[in-house]
C-alpha cells in the first residue's frame, strides 16, 4: 500500500524522501530521483510533510517516538 501512494506522489513531481525496515520496498524509487533516508527520524529531519503506511498503531507509535 505504502509503495503505492509513493509511486503515485513520485509520479506527479513531488520531491521524495523514503524509508522503510524492508530495503527492498524502496528500492525502485530512488531510480526515479527519491533519497533513501537511514530511518524515520531521518525523514523527519529533512521533511516538512510526512506520510506513513504502517501495519498498525504499535508500529505508528515507535515510529512517532523517534
Amino acid at each position: 500500500m505504502g509503495g503505492g501512494m509513493a509511486g503515485n506522489i513520485q509520479k506527479a513531481g513531488y520531491p521524495m524522501i523514503v524509508h522503510d525496515i524492508n530495503e527492498g520496498a524502496t528500492r525502485a524509487f530512488p531510480e526515479n530521483g527519491a533519497r533513501l533516508a537511514a530511518s524515520p527520524a531521518d525523514v523527519a529531519s529533512q521533511c516538512d510533510v510526512t506520510f506513513t503506511s504502517l501495519p498498525g498503531p504499535r508500529e505508528v507509535e515507535a515510529v512517532a517516538s523517534v
